[in-house]
Order: C-alpha cells, then sequence, then structure tokens
C-alpha cells in the first residue's frame, strides 16, 4: 500500500478524527499525495494562528468538497476566518459545518454570504452548546433564510444536537 492510500483512508474514514492544520497543509503540499484525497477532509480545528495554514490549505485542496471548522472564534476570528473561505475555498466545497463556541456577527454572515453569490450553492451547519445557541437569535436565522431563498445557501442548520453529524458525511 502506497503513503497516498494510507493518508486518503486515514483523513477520509475517520470522520470524527481532528486532524493538526498545519500536518494537514503538509501533507496537501506533498508531491506524493494528490488533492482529491482531500474531498473529505473532515475535521479542522482553528486556532488564532493557523489562518495562514488554513489559506494554504484551501488553495491546495482543490477537490475539497466538506469541511469541518471546530474551534473557540470569537467575532473578530469569525470574520477573518469568513473571508478566508471566500476567498480560498475551491470551487468545489459545497458543505461548511461549525462546532462549537462560534461567535458570527450579522453583518459578517451577510457578508460571507453575499460575496458567495455567484459560486455553487452551499449548505452551512452551525453547532453549538445548548447554552450558545442563543447566540444564533432571530435575526441571523431571517438572513440564512433570505440566502436560502436567493440561491446561494442550499440548506442549512443551527442546532446543539450534533453528535450524529460529526459522522454523517
Amino acid at each position: 500500500m502506497n503513503t497516498g492510500s494510507i493518508l486518503k483512508h486515514q483523513i477520509y474514514h475517520f470522520n470524527g478524527a481532528k486532524n493538526s492544520l498545519g500536518d494537514l497543509t503538509y501533507l496537501c503540499c506533498d508531491s506524493i499525495i494528490d488533492s482529491a484525497f482531500f474531498y473529505g477532509l473532515s475535521h479542522v480545528c482553528i486556532n488564532d494562528n493557523d489562518y495562514n495554514e488554513f489559506e494554504i490549505l484551501l488553495e491546495k485542496s482543490l477537490q475539497l468538497q466538506k469541511i469541518v471548522i471546530d474551534g473557540s472564534i470569537n467575532q473578530y476570528s469569525s470574520s477573518l476566518l469568513l473571508e478566508k473561505l471566500v476567498n480560498f475555498a475551491p470551487k468545489s466545497l459545497r458543505e461548511i459545518r461549525i462546532f462549537n463556541d462560534w461567535k458570527i456577527s450579522a453583518y459578517d454572515l451577510e457578508l460571507f454570504l453575499e460575496n458567495w453569490r455567484g459560486r455553487e450553492s452551499i449548505i452551512l451547519y452551525f453547532f453549538t452548546d445548548v447554552n450558545d445557541s442563543i447566540h444564533f437569535n432571530h435575526h441571523l436565522l431571517n438572513i440564512l433564510q433570505k440566502y436560502r431563498e436567493e440561491g446561494v445557501i442550499k440548506n442549512y442548520r443551527c442546532d446543539d444536537e450534533y453528535q450524529d453529524f460529526y459522522f454523517s458525511w
């Protein structure tokens, strides 16, 4: 079995595994590994100092279709992360799942969706602890619904029941 097959198996089949973003960026740039192996990338943990690596990963993973982003992200960082997704995500990206303490403003969400316009419709999942779910207030849900009706979003879900969605690719 070659190295590429092993890495494909580890990344694609272990959907709940958290991968080091720096390691994935390195692997993605390795000439042995075809970027098609990263289409099932399951779980990336983002920290405040990971944005350059995240950008590189998005640029190099041309076949990436789905991504899970995990970590406590403050409102400033969420703006930057959404900007990276719009500017560097491959055209193949169809689904984004965001877990845990993600603080996002209505302005940033609307800017992201407006900038996503013209691309393939996206599926968005936002999962958070029940105590934080109040953050997804009525206004944010209205924004998501508006962009779904306009065809920018294919579907969305905001929920605190996320156990099944770690593994439901």
